[in-house]
């Protein structure tokens, strides 16, 4: 029972997660192309900024300054 609980749960919490991005695009104010467009840019987005905290974490943004010389 537990089980099938926890499996329940699992389901509705992933449906939850998924029906929302998923959205409607035969409305009157987007076209198909236009919320594909915005999906895809909102992914973008997403990704450069999943990259930037990689970044900003592992401080690989910085320069090293190993060199004397001022390098612009």
């Amino acid at each position: 029972m537990k089980k099938i609980k926890a499996l329940l749960l699992f389901t509705l919490f992933c449906g939850a997660l998924t029906v929302p991005s998923m959205g409607c695009a035969d409305g009157v104010a987007q076209t198909k192309a236009d919320y594909a467009r915005s999906t895809r840019r909102a992914f973008r987005y997403d990704w450069q900024m999943a990259v930037d905290d990689f970044h900003l974490i592992t401080y690989t943004h910085r320069p090293l300054r190993l060199s004397r010389y001022v390098i612009d």
